[in-house]
């Protein structure tokens, strides 16, 4: 498995062995006396890694420098039950732990990963591509921990020949000491590992309110959760995968619910997991209630420490005492507090970066747009959201800011639910607007995304839900016959421009700073499929219900005029004797204006939903899977044929322009005979360009046209003396004055050359 890459907001931090002890591995002067670590000999064993393995690990056997503790060498046989890639090569165990038994045994009683390499120059946290790799590695391994065990920080250790690193994991980033020369100062790992061995469990990282699960909580909690999905009226994939592997602990978790009441859920794996090191690390479960029996939602995450976004619990307080309906019904939201106090991150003190703090929710049970059973409970269910939007901005003064296909979720009945709102901003007098950036690049407004410091409205919100329902629609609902499919850049289009206080910097100035632009594709996507008049030849995206089909072109009408107001906007796009900017400007103005009376939108919706002529089964399980980016291209591969069309008039031109470069060439060359002829070699062997017309990263697997090659006049090799035949010289004679005479005259040698016509004419399906 390759490593993730590495967070843009991952910090890393130096601090002296020292400080580091001091700060975050206390310890009682006054206790038993430390024990001493040597490894002098260390250089004799640096040449086998097997052989530096098992003498740093006789030596920390041999000293007892962590008592109550093992160090366990995963590379020997049916030493420990997990993966391999998941794992550095050591790892530090309490004596007596089962971890032997499985891997989620394994995982609960993992302490400390300590990575190791035979070479001193390879330092993970040294400048180098080589270094980068190891580095990500070594955050990969860190971050399977963190996704698997409910920790707040994690300790680990890094040696390298006869150097050493001790680092801290939290949320916010990585605190790393200066590399330990451990022929020099070995006590430096006798240290380490007497201290931690010293601390308590909350000190080593471990989250008091997570305690593990007896074996009859797993399996009540494994027993009601296939009961539910076998019983639901909805599709349940998505919740599968808390049964399916034996990877992830089962802890029972604490938490408070709104009215003081202390609530206890037994939890597995969860069904979404953020899995790098640092960030917010949302982790959402399917949890047993256990005073209730029955299943709820436990959402897991760190949210940051500023003063713009309202913690989410109070936020869905703020918005329940303002009567905003959707919303999901929670039962418990906050900051997770052990002693009153609050768990939160400790890097940020020793960087630049923002801290995280801890947050849990839990809410009833929802589902994805991905199980709606028809257009016309989509359509419902983005009603229901948008209703949500108008209301939580016109009473509550809150803007989401993140809608995505991810954030509106589906009851069981089929109503929507606008969930997720731990980015939302609320209005104040002394703060009337957020120029920041907020939410998921694939379904941000056009504006949004064409420029970074644009203040978020309610506008971008709503067309966020547009974006949002027509990708889900793409997957999930059955289309016409015949329709042209459409790229998938026109979610994804996104390049790098340079601004410099706050514009877009002129081309070639420096400075500045380098920020994602989009929005393009967007405007050119509804352009081309919702403006007939324009485009008469492009073929439209059309859904098999009426209904659902007018439903999306009104929409598309209601947001199309965003782009004339956008900063990436040119007067070249439009046609100057039919608009002017003045008209156009105006207009545009007025449409989005119009876009903050709640009946303008919902009024489309609601009139869709009142016609009679819906389709009951036009919903479909997901036609175009994508597990991630890197499946973009062996998407496009596959599906080629939904999108691609083969322009005519572009063929002919084409050839055309072949035509007449084999003309020119053949003027040239004429007096030539045997370059023209290898000429005609090479042109024949070339493909023809309406065969080749696929995109770029398709081109290496367009078939070629066989074309036979032909027979290249050379002289006939002189036989041996002694064994030339009279026929053979007669022959090699004809031969070159056929040559000659073909050189005299040119147009002789048309018939040898006839493969150029074949491959000038236009094909049939061009005609």
């Amino acid at each position: 498995m390759g490593a993730d890459p590495i967070p843009k907001s991952f910090s890393i931090n130096t601090l002296t062995h020292d400080m580091f002890f001091d700060e975050f591995l206390p310890a009682n002067m006054g206790g038993p006396q430390r024990p001493k670590l040597n490894f002098w000999s260390i250089s004799n064993a640096m040449e086998d890694p097997n052989a530096h393995c098992s003498f740093i690990l006789d030596r920390i056997r041999r000293a007892c420098v962590c008592p109550g503790y093992q160090i366990v060498d995963t590379s020997r046989p049916n030493s420990c039950p997990l993966k391999k890639e998941t794992h550095s090569r050591l790892l530090l165990y309490p004596v007596g732990s089962d971890f032997w038994k499985s891997p989620s045994d394994a995982w609960r009683a993992l302490e400390v990963q300590i990575h190791i390499d035979v070479n001193s120059e390879n330092d993970p946290f040294t400048p180098g591509p080589a270094n980068e790799e190891r580095k990500k590695k070594l955050i990969h391994h860190l971050a399977n921990q963190m996704t698997r065990q409910q920790r707040t920080h994690i300790f680990s250790v890094v040696i390298f020949g006869h150097y050493a690193r001790f680092l801290r994991w939290d949320r916010a980033g990585c605190i790393v000491t200066i590399a330990v020369d451990l022929m020099r100062w070995p006590l430096a790992m006798a240290n380490f590992l007497w201290r931690y061995s010293r601390l308590c469990s909350a000190a080593r990282g471990f989250d008091p309110t997570a305690t593990d699960a007896t074996f009859r909580e797993a399996s009540t909690l494994k027993r009601t959760v296939r009961h539910f999905i076998q019983n639901s009226s909805r599709n349940t994939d998505h919740l599968r995968p808390s049964l399916t592997d034996d990877d992830y602990p089962v802890y029972r978790i604490e938490v408070t619910a709104l009215d003081g009441t202390k609530l206890k859920l037994i939890i597995g794996k969860p069904i979404h997991a953020y899995t790098h090191a640092a960030g917010r690390a949302t982790r959402v479960y399917l949890a047993y209630l256990t005073s209730e029996r029955r299943l709820v939602i436990l959402k897991d995450l760190w949210s940051a420490d500023n003063r713009i976004y309202m913690p989410e619990g109070k936020m869905y307080k703020h918005l329940l005492r303002h009567n905003v309906p959707h919303l999901p019904k929670v039962l418990a939201a906050g900051g997770v507090e052990v002693e009153d106090e609050l768990q939160v991150t400790r890097t940020q003190g020793y960087s630049h970066f923002r801290g995280y703090t801890r947050q849990r929710i839990v809410q009833e049970i929802y589902f994805p747009l991905s199980t709606v059973n028809s257009s016309k409970e989509l359509t419902q269910v983005f009603r229901d959201a948008v209703e949500a939007l108008y209301v939580a901005y016109n009473t509550a003064h809150v803007l989401h800011q993140d809608i995505s296909i991810g954030n509106i979720m589906v009851t069981q009945d089929g109503r929507g639910i606008l969930n997720d709102w731990d980015c939302a901003w609320k209005r104040t007098a002394r703060n009337p607007e957020q120029a920041r950036r907020v939410g998921t690049w694939k379904f941000m407004s056009m504006r949004i995304t064409d420029n970074p410091y644009k203040p978020h409205e309610i506008q971008d919100d709503l067309e966020s839900c547009f974006w949002s329902m027509l990708w889900t629609t793409i997957h999930h609902i059955k289309a016409s016959k015949g329709w042209r499919w459409p790229r998938w850049e026109t979610f994804d289009d996104c390049t790098v421009k340079n601004f410099v206080d706050h514009e877009l910097a002129d081309p070639g100035e420096s400075g500045g700073r380098e920020i994602d632009i989009g929005g393009e594709m967007k405007r050119r996507f509804l352009q081309e499929q919702f403006r007939n008049s324009r485009f008469p030849n492009i073929r439209k995206l059309k859904w098999r219900c009426e209904p659902f089909n007018t439903l999306l072109h009104d929409l598309a009408q209601a947001f199309d005029h965003i782009w004339y107001l956008a900063d990436g906007f040119r007067q070249k796009d439009f046609d100057p004797e039919s608009f002017s900017m003045r008209d156009i400007m105006e207009v545009a103005n007025m449409q989005h204006a119009s876009l903050l009376e709640p009946s303008n939108i919902l009024g489309i919706f609601d009139a869709a939903l009142a016609k009679d002529n819906w389709l009951e089964d036009d919903a479909v399980p997901n036609m175009f899977p994508i597990k991630g980016d890197s499946e973009w291209d062996r998407y496009e591969a596959k599906f080629v044929a939904h999108y691609k069309e083969k322009d005519a008039e572009k063929a002919r031109e084409r050839v055309e322009r072949r035509k007449q470069r084999l003309a020119e060439k053949a003027a040239k060359e004429g007096t030539q005979s045997t370059d023209v002829s290898a000429n005609a070699t090479s042109e024949a062997r070339e493909p023809s360009p309406c065969v080749t017309d696929y995109p770029p990263s398709f081109r290496s697997e367009a078939k070629k046209p066989k074309v036979k090659a032909l027979r290249r006049s050379t002289r006939i090799k002189k036989p041996p003396s002694g064994d030339v035949q009279p026929k053979q010289i007669a022959r090699g004679k004809r031969k070159r004055k056929e040559d000659e005479d073909a050189a005299a005259q040119p147009a002789q040698i048309s018939k040898r050359i006839k493969v150029e016509s074949s491959l000038t004419e236009l094909p049939s399906e061009y005609q």
